[in-house]
Order: C-alpha cells, then sequence, then structure tokens
C-alpha cells in the first residue's frame, strides 16, 4: 500500500512541477521576453509620464529638438567623412588654366 501511494506522489509532484522544472520547455524564454518588455514599455512610459508632469512641455521639446539636430549633424559628419575624396591631379604643371 505503501508503494501505490509513493508512485501516485511521484505522478502528482510531476503534474505540479513549478519553477526550473517547466523551465526548460520551447517558447518559455519567448513568453519571459514578451511580458519583460511589456512591462519595462509601460515603466518607461509612466516615468515618462511623470516626467512630463513635472517639468513643462515646451522647454523640454526645445531640448529634444536641439539634440535630434546634433545627432543628425553628427551622423551626417560620419557619412561624409567616412567617404574618400578623390583628387584627380594634372599630368603637367603647363595644363593648368590659372589666369
Amino acid at each position: 500500500m505503501l508503494l501505490i501511494s509513493h508512485r501516485f506522489a511521484e505522478a502528482d509532484f510531476k503534474a505540479v512541477a513549478f519553477g526550473t522544472a517547466r523551465a526548460p520547455e520551447n517558447g518559455v524564454a519567448r513568453y519571459l521576453s514578451i511580458a519583460l518588455g511589456v512591462l519595462l514599455g509601460v515603466l518607461v512610459l509612466g516615468t515618462l509620464g511623470a516626467f512630463l508632469l513635472y517639468v513643462p512641455i515646451l522647454p523640454f521639446a526645445a531640448v529634444i529638438t536641439v539634440l535630434v539636430g546634433l545627432i543628425l549633424m553628427f551622423i551626417l559628419g560620419v557619412q561624409t567623412g567616412g567617404r574618400r575624396i578623390r583628387i584627380l591631379r594634372r599630368k603637367s604643371p603647363a595644363q593648368s588654366q590659372v589666369a
């Protein structure tokens, strides 16, 4: 009798496993990352909302506009500086058209 009840207890434990016992299942990491992403999104939006309640929107928008402009100018400079400038040199100085 004791052996039968022990087998049932083992089967019940395997059916009601929590935590790391179920972690290796496929898709758990995906669901955890989705839940974490949603929670972090809510946290960021809540923080931004609380910040905008405390700080007036116009100076904040001006700072964001200036920062976006600086970032875009930096990106433009990186793209322009990354190109090679090709200088065409003439074979003889007699061909130059300098007046």
